[in-house]
């Protein structure tokens, strides 16, 4: 026989709820606001959009007002529909929230996303270390962006993102963990044959890795007061891990920070051109709120602080 909890005596629940619309109404109303558009509402919603029609219809019936109204061939939220998807969407928010704790509290599996060569060199040779810590988890590590905006996808997700602030959230928790100088890197071998290199102005004589997703150049000539830049020459690629490669190759200088770089400059497969303090970017730790607490993610900040990014 199944027992209900005893409800606590300090509980209270006003009657409010007995009143709601319907749910699907108020789903195909959050989806139209968060989409601005009801064919957009209903392919979300996977529904047709006359559907979502109807629901809004009916909705704004119980309610007696305008939640909808038209503006050019489009739609916007009224002050009305303004005020109540605000407040509805938070609801839906918390339901779904609660829905993954559900879900995820039932879950040994702890995924880490993070950036593809973060992830390459200074992770993956790392992860056993953190399978001892977590030894009836199974640990996945999965790549994002070279650069994110503090994102988690599902409960038991974490992501590592390389950023310049962290990420402004209701449901996560983001901390810097490692604030890495960005840094010229050569082959010893190549840079031996280049004409002496002792300050920014001195690298446009060799060729320049260029990065096209992350335009570091630009930004960290800047940072040095190097405004105006000559055509830069040299291999155009699309990440990091290539631009090491290339790097490592001779065939020109990347511009890497020196976390990700560290084995390879300590083995001396290449080598620092001159010292800056330039740091463009941090990597911080996006953690859902609702593990925060939990064994699972108290051990994945142990590991990460011995790894010392």
């Amino acid at each position: 026989m199944f027992l209900f909890p005893k409800r606590s005596r300090t509980f209270h629940m006003n009657s409010a709820w007995l009143r709601l619309p319907p749910l699907s109404s108020l789903r195909a109303f959050v989806a139209v606001g968060a989409t601005g558009s009801i064919r957009k509402a209903g392919a979300m919603l996977n529904v047709d959009h006359s559907a979502v029609s109807r629901h809004i219809n009916c909705l704004e019936a119980q309610l007696g007002v305008s939640l909808l109204a038209p503006e050019g061939r489009g739609i916007t939220l009224t002050p009305d529909g303004k005020l109540y998807f605000e407040r509805v969407s938070k609801g839906f928010e918390i339901l779904g929230d609660a829905t993954a704790d559900i879900f995820g509290s039932q879950s040994k599996s702890l995924t880490i996303s993070a950036p593809p060569a973060l992830a390459h060199r200074v992770l993956l040779p790392r992860i056993p270390e953190l399978e001892l810590l977590l030894p009836d988890w199974d640990v996945k590590l999965t790549t994002g962006e070279e650069e994110g905006r503090g994102e988690v996808e599902g409960p038991n997700t974490v992501s590592i993102t390389f950023q310049s602030a962290a990420a402004i959230s209701t449901s996560i928790h983001s901390e810097r963990i490692a604030h890495p100088r960005i840094l010229p890197l050569a082959s010893a071998k190549a840079s031996a044959t280049w004409p002496s290199i002792k300050s920014a102005s001195d690298l446009f004589q060799v060729p320049l890795i260029q990065q096209a997703s992350n335009g570091y150049w630009i930004r960290w000539f800047a940072a040095l007061g190097v405004r105006e830049l000559p055509a830069l020459r040299g291999p155009n690629l699309p990440n990091t891990l290539l631009a090491l490669e290339a790097a490592r190759r001779g065939q020109g200088v990347a511009l890497v920070n020196e976390t990700i770089a560290a084995d390879l400059i300590r083995d001396g497969e290449l080598v620092v051109l001159f010292e800056t303090e330039v740091r463009l970017a941090g990597y911080y730790l996006n953690t859902p709120k609702s593990i925060y607490g939990r064994n699972s993610a108290l051990q994945l900040r142990k590991w990460i602080k011995n790894i010392a990014l």
